[in-house]
């Protein structure tokens, strides 16, 4: 009768679990949310240069930002009170999330005849 219960190949051995119902409760459930990616490119955005105005800067910082394969606009900019230093941020176009392009590839325009 022992005979019966073991497999004639090892490799093909079949493992039958029962489970517990008390084990739903104790496990804790899964978090299966990707981890973020983040990306670090502000080592491309230093420099010891000066710049004249404000608009060379701006497009220095824009084609550090194409060379990356991404783009950037003016987040907000304030230029300055009586007290207060002017200032313009910068910030990746789509705000740091994901989102799909705005403009659609060129042959996804046109329609088929």
């Amino acid at each position: 009768m022992d005979d019966e219960c073991k497999p004639a190949d090892e490799s093909r051995a079949v493992v039958l679990a029962i489970p517990r119902q008390d084990a739903v409760c104790d496990a804790n459930p899964i978090n299966c949310q990707a981890p973020e990616i983040v990306i670090d490119t502000s080592s491309h955005f230093v420099t010891e240069k000066t710049y004249k105005n404000l608009d060379d800067l701006i497009d220095w910082a824009k084609k550090q930002a194409y060379n990356l394969q991404f783009s950037i606009v003016i987040e907000r900019s304030d230029n300055s009170g009586d007290r207060r230093k002017p200032v313009f941020v910068l910030d990746c176009e789509r705000g740091g999330v994901y989102k799909q392009p705005k403009k659609k590839a060129k042959f996804e325009e046109m329609g088929s005849r």
